[in-house]
């Protein structure tokens, strides 16, 4: 039977998320470790070779029945294995204060640069318009300020004011950030020149055919960056404020997966008070009837599970022949290979679960975002009129569904499909 096949006829007997986040990784990673030992046992190849050269229908069988057992174990453990990896059942909590540690340094960092881009954009754009009056002043001052005398121009590219203008614009261009202090120290500098020079007057490392001076086309230069420094300090912010809504809950987690975790039960408690922890099994039958949206999700929980599995059985297989080569005759360079690859493929897989996990998440903040409803109407609660009133509606079902206070106020809806049977 062909590989393809064998999948066929698994998937008509098992679901879909069964065969491709558990037995498709067992079945990978049973070839794997086949083939280390085909390499390492004798007595392995010797029955291998036997077994492709006259296959035994029994022996097929127990294999096949071996692998559909392991996968139907690590799929029942998954939820387990996954928790381990968002930091949940650590056994020593100093590896749990050290992990968390790191993961506080990274929400620390990124709520600091967002809080620089923050202050940068608001005092960018809130000096604009005092820093364009000040360079138009200035420039009138030079203009007409000579008291009678001819006008002077000794501007030049390497006046302070000239290397301030274009180091900024190349930073731009290199897409750094700038903040409100540079800007101003230019602004400053070129005030400064405009003032003791007439800008109508071209100086003398000025281009003859140029049409303006160069101070006047810094001048102007300088009023573009502008805008190009609020753009982009406003970009910034946003970016690094929705880096620390989607990676990030309300405290730091151990791990980055745990972290993504917080990040969904934050992102619904902070908009509408909902503890998604709560009422996420009571939202999958208003998922499930909408049958093209509740198979994006499955699909998305099924990388999730596949990639979970590759890191724990990935870090399984590195651990158990690292110990076995202890003991069997191998050569060092193999031991060694196998003890600096197998850490990086765990952690190869680890990054690709959180990226998954990350992906995961936004599905699920859209299932709240369009589907919270149904868990309202299935308990028969009137819907809300604003997000006022949505807010106190779940954390009045949280206190009675969670906490089970038997002193909240909620109103029923009438059962219209009941009534106009009676």
């Amino acid at each position: 039977m062909s590989f393809s096949a064998l999948i066929d006829k698994l998937s008509a007997l098992v679901s879909k998320s069964f065969v491709f986040a558990a037995f498709i990784p067992v079945l990978v990673f049973a070839f794997v470790n086949g083939a280390l030992l085909w390499l390492h046992s004798r007595w392995f190849h010797r029955w291998a070779s036997d077994e492709l050269g006259h296959p035994s229908g029994f022996v097929v069988t127990c294999v096949v029945v071996g692998l559909a057992v392991a996968a139907y174990m690590l799929a029942s453990v998954n939820t387990f294995l996954r928790e381990v990896l968002e930091g949940k059942h650590l056994l020593f909590d100093g590896l749990r204060s050290y992990l968390l540690a790191s993961q506080q340094r990274q929400l620390n960092e990124i709520w600091e640069k967002y809080t620089t881009a923050r202050n940068n954009q608001l005092d960018v754009s809130g000096s604009i318009p005092k820093w364009r009056d000040e360079l138009s002043l200035a420039a009138f001052a030079g203009i007409q300020g000579h008291a009678g005398r001819p006008g002077v121009n000794t501007y030049g590219p390497n006046a302070t004011a000239a290397k301030g203008v274009h180091a900024l614009a190349r930073k731009l261009a290199a897409a750094e950030t700038v903040g409100f202090a540079e800007v101003n120290k230019v602004v400053l500098d070129l005030v400064a020149v405009l003032k003791g020079n007439d800008e109508n007057l071209k100086s003398a490392t000025d281009a003859a055919d140029a049409q303006s001076s160069q101070l006047q086309a810094d001048r102007f230069y300088l009023l573009e960056l502008f805008d190009r420094v609020k753009n982009d300090l406003i970009a910034a912010e946003d970016r690094l404020l929705m880096e620390r809504q989607f990676r990030f809950g309300f405290t730091a987690e151990p791990t980055a997966l745990g972290n993504i975790t917080s990040s969904v039960y934050a992102w619904a408690m902070i908009r509408y008070s909902m503890n998604i922890s709560a009422f996420w099994s009571r939202l999958q039958p208003g998922l499930q009837a909408e049958a093209s949206f509740y198979t994006v999700l499955q699909e998305s929980k099924v990388q999730v599970d596949f990639l979970v599995a590759c890191c724990w059985l990935t870090a399984m297989t590195w651990l158990g022949w690292l110990i076995a080569l202890v003991f069997v005759r191998t050569s060092p360079g193999v031991w060694l290979g196998l003890a600096l690859v197998g850490p990086l493929l765990v952690y190869f897989f680890y990054r690709l679960a959180v990226t998954s996990y990350a992906a995961f998440s936004d599905v699920m903040r859209t299932s709240v975002d369009l589907y919270r409803f149904s868990v309202l109407r299935a308990m028969h609660i009137p819907l809300p009129k604003g997000l006022r009133e949505e807010r106190r509606i779940w954390r009045t079902l949280q206190n009675l569904t969670v906490f089970g206070q038997d002193d909240v106020e909620l109103s029923y809806a009438e059962d219209k499909s009941k009534a106009s049977t009676l």
